[in-house]
């Protein structure tokens, strides 16, 4: 998988060449320029190939395009089917340290972030949007039974939907825990015997070695989102109740300042009388006094 050759890429290793009925003639005669194998054979010789070698790669299809942290491709000289081919070769510079596309250069922000970006303050645009950079390899060109998969088509959010919030929760402000994100660590390469950046320690939290951070919502803030729970409860035929007289705590003097207890008032309510027949013509009401003293 690691070498692609130009002439029948895609039939690997194995190459089975469909060349048609065979005459039935001498393929060996040299007078006879109708032998149809010769002509095919001929015509195979002739026929010019080169191979590809492929390093090893690591192309991140994020959802704000391609980035390659290592890829590396080396065609070799085109040769008759005949001639001998020789596998490219190449140094660990240009495969690396002098690649374009290697991490070898890369700061420690390189990664493109595809989904929450620190801008809580504008919500429209607080998750970063698609990209089509595409990082193009042989493996496109030429790619031997091998898909490239399937680019993120939006930002990645980490949610929950369809939470069912009991009825009796109060109403409040909810502080959630501190959450955090792992990176295990799952090959150390230190030649230089320098201090790891990362850790590559026992993490406590997660049981493996490795390093983790703790998530945040902004630069100001040391944790994610808490939950604000809000169920609000209204009703057509709500109304207020006063209290009784005997919680009244008013002297004879500031009763008239106002207060829980209220005088009883007269509500009215329109009815049309019965037998009523609408007509273009101003319709007529009927007054009921309806008695309400406890508000």
């Amino acid at each position: 998988g690691r070498l692609r050759y130009s002439n029948e890429a895609d039939q690997h290793d194995h190459v089975v060449w469909l060349e048609g009925d065979s005459d039935n003639r001498d393929a060996n005669s040299d007078s006879d320029n109708y032998v149809n194998e010769k002509k095919k054979f001929q015509e195979r010789r002739d026929e010019v190939t080169n191979v590809t070698a492929i390093s090893d790669f690591l192309i991140l299809q994020t959802s704000t395009g391609d980035q390659s942290v290592m890829s590396f491709e080396k065609p070799s000289p085109a040769v008759k089917l005949t001639e001998p081919l020789a596998v490219p070769k190449s140094s660990f510079d240009a495969m690396w340290t002098n690649n374009v596309k290697a991490a070898a250069k890369w700061g420690e922000y390189a990664i493109h972030i595809g989904s929450y970006n620190g801008k809580y303050a504008t919500p429209a645009s607080k998750y970063s949007g698609t990209g089509s950079t595409t990082v193009s390899s042989i493996l496109d060109t030429s790619p031997a039974g091998l898909v490239r998969p399937a680019r993120p088509t939006s930002p990645m959010r980490l949610m929950k939907t369809g939470l069912d919030v009991p009825d009796t929760l109060p109403n409040q402000l909810y502080v959630t825990g501190q959450s955090s994100v792992f990176f295990q660590n799952i090959m150390n390469y230190n030649p230089t015997g320098l201090p790891n950046k990362y850790a590559i320690d026992l993490d406590n939290d997660y049981a493996f070695n490795g390093q983790s951070y703790r998530s945040s919502y902004s630069s100001m803030d040391a944790k994610v989102n808490d939950v604000v729970i809000h169920n609000p409860v209204s009703t057509e035929f709500a109304m207020v109740e006063a209290l009784p007289a005997k919680l009244d705590q008013r002297t004879a003097s500031s009763v008239q300042l106002g207060g829980n207890l209220m005088t009883p008032v007269t509500e009215y309510e329109r009815v049309l009388k019965p037998g009523y027949v609408f007509v273009p013509t101003p319709p007529t009401y009927e007054k009921l006094e309806v008695p309400n003293p406890d508000y």
